[in-house]
């Protein structure tokens, strides 16, 4: 997701997460380069 998405803010739908709580696996369900798009979703 992040060498497909780079520099753009993701919407994702998890759902796999590692012991820190970071994404392993997921669905990304809106990306953009303006975080305020993704907010109105």
């Amino acid at each position: 997701m992040q060498q497909k998405y780079h520099d753009e803010w993701l919407l994702i739908a998890y759902t796999d997460l590692d012991e820190d709580l970071h994404v392993i696996r997921g669905e990304v369900l809106a990306h953009s380069p303006d975080q305020a798009e993704n907010l109105c979703f």
